[in-house]
């Protein structure tokens, strides 16, 4: 699931290693039978083609079997450094680099 930025609540919820069910949180099952959050940006469900030791972590890489989009407008959330937080759009003429 990508969540949009208003959503951090719920990735914190389920960030770390006691992370919550899905009992309470507004969703619905894909095709595939993957769970997709409600306002979610889109989902991907992939199919395990490989895992790896990465140190003291398992890298796991899938193939893509299914993805959905919303219809609706949103930021995405991101992570960077410890905090998440939204990408604001920046207004046209504040960047003299790109608007030229």
């Amino acid at each position: 699931n990508f969540l949009a930025g208003r959503q951090e609540p719920l990735a914190w919820a389920f960030a770390g290693r006691h992370t919550a069910n899905l009992d309470g949180v507004d969703h619905h099952y894909s095709t595939a039978g993957v769970p997709v959050l409600s306002g979610a940006m889109a989902f991907l469900s992939c199919r395990l083609v490989n895992a790896v030791e990465g140190g003291d972590h398992t890298i796991f890489i899938g193939k893509v079997a299914e993805l959905g989009v919303s219809s609706g407008e949103s930021e995405p959330l991101i992570f960077f450094r410890g905090s998440m937080g939204a990408l604001e759009a920046e207004q046209r003429g504040t960047h003299p680099m790109f608007d030229v």
